[in-house]
């Protein structure tokens, strides 16, 4: 079973006619950036509204009231080219005209209806069209004057095709916009909402969409350290807003995951075998010479580059020269950070033009030994790649393992600046590996003139790929194909794989340190886990001995930290606890990876088929998961993508190249490593 964010939902349409009035608004230009929705939230009580597209909209009353039909009136009188019409959700094909597929958009503003009564921690902002969800003390303020100057909300939206996301979203202290969306603090109310033309406020004590520079605001996707860091991280967030479903729109509303058996499933583990050692890239470094030069020469450069040159000695046995160049070899650079020569108006390293030279730079930075064992790992990994790149020849992986006499090609393509819709223009990088590991790459574009019919059959298929996704807000990351008959698109899809997070919250709940267990009950348990268990015997009775000495009554945290999690008996009384009296001790997260009942569906490369045919060629789907949990959580979806071939599905063919460890600091990558190439080809060729 795979559980992803993909949902259906079923509707009480009854109901809903009997309790709401629902109007359909629409424009000959754009709603958002315009006062329109506004009319009817802040005029006349609108429990909702929400966008369907640019010039349409729906809004959403209670019942029979009479501002609804003025509400209708003060919009065609403000603005006359907009029509509005009242929607029956008994009407099927009204429905189907205005909801779409799934009635999306009736579910999305049923679901921006959601009120949250004072003093929660969370709470639900319709901000006209689009529902946030946020944490009270989510407001940053600046440190001396404790002003608020930013504010950050997780965008709760049913994408088409009902894949319900939850995306970040920042509102940042206007400084300099003058035309757009403006947003404020109600004076009143504190709440924060869209400015409306009847407010007089100055547009610099307002707030604009947007973060601040060199400011990424994220959210951890997943965190199962306790059960506080659960509710803030987005899957529990996404927990307790189906909750919150369940509980207030239960008499409209079910939402449900549409989820699925995977068929003719292939999964690739973890493997060592996958993995290079620090030996083996010491000498795939050593064909040619390394320098290291510093840039900064100041104290801490200096000693980060004596601690560079020790690790590299120690562990890859390459002793580099110092502050030199070398034309041939692999070149690296200790710089500061692009922010340094900005502030400095002084010329930045990183944009130098580096006329062939293989350079990796270094960020002068103080860093923990460990962490710069890692950096330099893969500033390796980088110089290894980019050396393959100049000399046309794959060492950092052995092709032979794919056991494939096939050359196989891979592309992807940018819009060439200066061409806007309708008529975009693309350039197409391609490379090629032969079965002796021999690379070819190669630009072209669909502006100049082709004599070659793969190229033009190569352009072709990129935007009828593009455009059958695109209608469903999926993108083509790429093409790659054996035969030029048979070209495969590799289509990252709005759906990511979650793990059960209802159950995942209430194992953290029925873990939470501070929950209390009688003695006495602990005690029996322990000795059940015992008679079935005689290999524990002795730690099982030391075991008792300590907890006989404590008090009636015991915290989840002391009997954990006399248990000692780590150890084999543990782990085995702590499942064994769970499984035969519904009492857990520590939710073991990792140790539950390949488990159904929480986390397989986050960990490992999955290849699988959905139950449909095409008529003509195929289709699998695949994620690249976690390659092992970290003990605190995930930081990122894992994302579902999408294989479409012409012909023959070749694709299972090359998941090893999903496995590799040398792109993403130690976890797979999401698309076969020769893409890797392609991206570092692209900005090498943008040098030469």
């Amino acid at each position: 079973m795979i559980l992803t964010n993909k949902f259906r939902a079923e509707y009480n349409y009854e109901n809903i006619e009997r309790d709401f009035d629902i109007y359909f608004v629409k424009g000959t230009t754009g709603l958002y950036n315009t006062n329109i929705l506004d009319i009817p939230t802040a005029e006349y009580k609108a429990l909702a509204v929400q966008h369907s597209f640019g010039k349409e909209a729906l809004v959403l009353f209670q019942k029979g009231k009479e501002y609804n039909l003025n509400f209708s009136r003060k919009i065609k009188e403000q603005y006359p080219n907009v029509a509005v019409e009242k929607i029956s959700v008994l009407d099927k094909a009204e429905r189907n005209r205005v909801f779409y597929y799934n009635d999306r958009l009736l579910a999305q503003l049923l679901i921006n209806s959601m009120k949250t009564p004072k003093g929660e921690l969370f709470s639900y902002n319709n901000l006209t069209g689009k529902l946030y969800y946020g944490d009270s003390t989510s407001p940053i303020r600046d440190k001396s004057t404790k002003e608020i100057y930013m504010f950050r909300f997780l965008q709760i939206s049913l994408k088409p095709g009902m894949y319900l996301t939850l995306d970040v979203k920042t509102f940042r202290k206007n400084s300099y916009s003058k035309q757009g969306s403006f947003y404020i603090i109600d004076a009143k109310t504190g709440a924060f909402r869209k400015k409306l033309k009847s407010d007089k406020v100055d547009l610099k004590d307002t707030f604009a969409p947007g973060s601040y520079k060199n400011s990424h605001n994220t959210v951890e996707f997943l965190c199962y350290e306790n059960p506080e860091k659960f509710s803030r991280s987005k899957l529990g967030i996404m927990n307790k807003f189906l909750e919150d479903v369940k509980l207030k729109l239960s008499d409209y509303l079910t939402l449900e995951y549409d989820s699925y058996d995977a068929a003719d499933k292939t999964e690739i583990k973890k493997s060592k075998k996958t993995e290079i050692s620090v030996e083996e890239f010491g000498k795939m470094l050593s064909e040619k010479d390394v320098t290291i030069s510093d840039y900064c020469k100041d104290k801490q450069s200096e000693s980060m580059l004596d601690s560079i040159v020790r690790i590299l000695e120690s562990d890859y046995n390459i002793h580099p020269l110092i502050d030199t160049t070398s034309e041939s070899g692999y070149n690296i650079r200790i710089i500061y950070g692009e922010e340094y020569y900005e502030n400095n108006k002084l010329p930045d390293p990183h944009k130098d033009d580096n006329n062939g030279l293989i350079v990796q730079h270094i960020i002068v930075e103080n860093h923990s030994e460990e962490k710069l064992k890692n950096m330099v790992k893969k500033v390796v990994q980088e110089l290894i790649i980019k050396g393959d790149i100049y000399s046309r020849k794959l060492s950092i992986y052995d092709w032979t393992q794919l056991k494939t006499d096939k050359t196989w090609s891979f592309v992807t393509r940018e819009k060439i600046e200066g061409y806007t819709y309708p008529d975009p223009h693309f350039e197409y990088n391609m490379m090629t590996v032969t079965p002796t590991c021999d690379l070819n790459f190669e630009t072209f574009n669909d502006i100049e003139p082709t004599e070659s019919t793969d190229k033009e059959r190569i352009m072709l298929m990129y935007s009828e790929y593009n455009k059958e996704n695109s209608r469903v807000c999926n993108s083509v990351e790429g093409l790659v194909f054996s035969d030029i008959n048979n070209i495969h698109a590799i289509v990252r899809t709005c759906e990511f794989t979650i793990p059960d997070i209802y159950k995942l919250n209430m194992a953290l709940k029925e873990t939470n340190p501070n929950t209390a267990v009688r003695k006495e009950n602990l005690i029996n348990m322990i000795n059940a886990f015992s008679s079935e268990y005689p290999q524990y015997a002795d730690e099982t009775n030391n075991l008792i001995a300590i907890i006989r000495e404590q008090q009636p009554v015991l915290t989840k945290y002391e009997i954990r930290r006399f248990m000692n999690m780590q150890k084999k008996y543990a782990i085995d009384l702590n499942q064994y606890m769970r499984d035969k009296y519904g009492v857990w001790m520590h939710p073991r997260i990792q140790s539950l990876k390949n488990d159904e009942y929480l986390m397989s569906n986050i960990v490992n490369i999955c290849c699988f088929k959905k139950d449909f045919v095409l008529e003509e060629g195929e289709e699998v789907y695949y994620y690249a998961g976690e390659k092992s949990l970290r003990r605190s959580g995930v930081s990122r979806a894992c994302i579902i993508r999408k294989i479409i071939s012409e012909k023959k599905m070749e694709f299972k063919d090359l998941l090893p190249l999903l496995s590799v460890e040398f792109v993403r600091n130690g976890q797979y990558t999401v698309v076969p490593f020769p893409f890797k190439y392609l991206r570092e080809y692209i900005k090498i060729s943008k040098n030469i």
